[in-house]
C-alpha cells in the first residue's frame, strides 16, 4: 500500500469548480482491495422507497439518499445531524437513463454499443457503491467524479489506499474506501485513487492481458457506526456498536495523522460526534443509551480501548461510577461491577 502527498499541508477541499486544496494521491495493495471487496459483498443491499420525479429515493440506515434518474447527477446522503455529502456519476460518460433492478441496484447502461455501464448501490449501513464496468481495453483508464462537500473539508489519506473527510473541527464527514478492481475472472486489477478540487479520480491499470469486462468502484460512506442494535442482557438493554469502515479509521488515529496526537484527536472525535450518532440510531437505542451515566462511561472507555477491539457492548445494568472509569481499567476493561473499583 502507498501514499503519496503531493503537498506538506492540506487545504479546505471545496467541491466547487473554482476551489482550491492540495492533491491527494492513494493506492492499495492487492490485500486490502480484496477486503474492501468482500466487505462491500457482503453488505446488505437497500431497496428504493420511491422515485421522486428526477431521482430514485432511499432510505437507510436514518439517512436519506437519492440518486439521479436521469443520465448523469449526484448520488447525494443526506443524514441527519450530519452535513450532506455526494458523488457524481462518472463524468464524460454516454449514458442512459436509470433503470431499477428487482434487487435495488440503479443501473445506467451505456448509450453506445461496446460502452462502460454504470451501476448505484445503496446499501442498508447508508454507504453507496458506484461500480463502472469497463468493457475492453480501448476504454477509459480514468475515471473521475465530482464530490459535493462541505466547504470546510479536509481529504485525509490513509495507509489502507482510503480517503476521511473530515470538517474544521475534525467532524466526520465521510469516507471513501480502498479502491478496488477486479477483471472478469475475479483477479485484483491494480487502481488508486486522486483527489483535487473537488473532483475524485480512479485510474485503472488494465492492459492486454486483462480479462474484460473490468468493474471498479468507489464505496462512500457516511456513518461512524455500521450497526447499532439493542438486546437485553442480565435483564436491562443492552447497546451494541460495530464501526464502519470509516469509523475503524478514526478509532485507530489514522485519520488524524497517526501517531498519540491522531488517536487523541480520534478519541475526541467519536467522544462527540459518535456518541450524537450513536443516541439518535433510533429511539430504542437513544432510550437505552440516555437517562443513566453508566452508558455514556462505557462508551467513552470504549473510545479510549484498542482499536481491534471489535464489537462495543454498552450494558444498561452496570452502576454508574462515582470515581473515573480510567481507575482500574486494566482490570474491568469496561465490564466494572462496582461504582469505585472493578
Amino acid at each position: 500500500m502507498t501514499i503519496a502527498l503531493v503537498a506538506s499541508n492540506f487545504a479546505a477541499a471545496q467541491a466547487t469548480p473554482d476551489a482550491q486544496s492540495e492533491k491527494v494521491v492513494t493506492s492499495s495493495d492487492s490485500e486490502t482491495a480484496e477486503e474492501t471487496w468482500k466487505t462491500q459483498e457482503a453488505s446488505r443491499k437497500a431497496k428504493p422507497a420511491n422515485d421522486l420525479g428526477g431521482k430514485i429515493s432511499f432510505s437507510a440506515n436514518d439517512t436519506s439518499i437519492t440518486a439521479p434518474a436521469k443520465n448523469s447527477g449526484i448520488v447525494l446522503l443526506d443524514a441527519e445531524h450530519a452535513s450532506p455529502i455526494g458523488m457524481s456519476l462518472p463524468k464524460n460518460l454516454s449514458l442512459d437513463a436509470a433503470s431499477v433492478t428487482g434487487d435495488g441496484v440503479v443501473k445506467y447502461d451505456s448509450a453506445k454499443d461496446g460502452g462502460v455501464d454504470v451501476s448505484v448501490q445503496v446499501y442498508d449501513d447508508a454507504s453507496v457503491s458506484i461500480h463502472t464496468v469497463i468493457p475492453n481495453i480501448e476504454a477509459p483508464k480514468t475515471y473521475e467524479y465530482d464530490l459535493t462537500l462541505p466547504k470546510s473539508a479536509q481529504a485525509i489519506p490513509q495507509e489502507d489506499g482510503s480517503i476521511l473527510f473530515l470538517g474544521a473541527d475534525e467532524e466526520f464527514l465521510g469516507g471513501v474506501a480502498a479502491p478496488w478492481a477486479k477483471d472478469a475472472t475475479g483477479k485484483s486489477i491494480a487502481t488508486s485513487y486522486e483527489y483535487a478540487d473537488g473532483v475524485l479520480r480512479q485510474y485503472i491499470d488494465f492492459d492486454g492481458s486483462t480479462a474484460f469486462p473490468v468493474t471498479a468502484d468507489p464505496w462512500m460512506g457516511i456513518k461512524i457506526f455500521k450497526k447499532i442494535s439493542v438486546d437485553k442482557y442480565s435483564g436491562q438493554p443492552r447497546v451494541n456498536l460495530d464501526l464502519s469502515w470509516w469509523g475503524h479509521s478514526i478509532y485507530s488515529g489514522a485519520a488524524q495523522g497517526g501517531g498519540l496526537a491522531g488517536i487523541a484527536a480520534g478519541q475526541a472525535i467519536l467522544r462527540g460526534a459518535g456518541w450524537t450518532e450513536a443516541t439518535t440510531w433510533s429511539s430504542t437505542a437513544r432510550k437505552a443509551l440516555l437517562g443513566k451515566a453508566s452508558m455514556k462511561q462505557q462508551f467513552d472507555c470504549h473510545v479510549a480501548g484498542s482499536a481491534f477491539a471489535g464489537q462495543w457492548n454498552l450494558e444498561r445494568f452496570r452502576v454508574s461510577r462515582t470515581v473515573h472509569w480510567s481507575y482500574g481499567v486494566a482490570v474491568h476493561h469496561c465490564n466494572w461491577k462496582t461504582a469505585t473499583r472493578y
